[in-house]
């Protein structure tokens, strides 16, 4: 059985993204693209362990069943999504938006690169 990854997304709304595994939580404020390769680093096996720990903000972690947080489940069922413009037509949030557009991009890069 493979390692599932065990981490939460949440896109504040105000442009915000905060990014939680157990033992590191990261606020990332305009930086839609590192949030996303950080994802995509945890959905791909990798894990926080040797992040920077001075980027660690347990202060900006939040509670995981969030109904509006993400989970590894929720990130690999939107990158199956084959109809990507209209999906994207229907967040409203800019940073979620700026976030998937890159995740898209990382995760159809990764797929040509197998």
């Amino acid at each position: 059985m493979r390692n599932q990854p065990d981490f939460s997304i949440l896109f504040d709304g105000s442009g915000g993204i905060v990014l939680q595994t157990p033992d590191y939580c990261h606020f990332y404020n305009g930086c839609e693209a590192q949030a996303a390769e950080d994802v995509c680093n945890l959905l791909s096996g990798g894990s926080s362990d040797d992040w920077d720990q001075d980027g660690n903000e347990p202060e900006s972690r939040f509670d995981a069943d969030n109904p509006m947080a993400f989970a590894p489940d929720d990130i690999r069922l939107i990158l199956k999504e084959t109809n990507r413009e209209l999906f994207l037509e229907g967040v409203s949030d800019q940073a979620e938006r700026a976030f998937l557009r890159h995740i898209f991009k990382l995760n159809d890069n990764t797929e040509r690169e197998q």
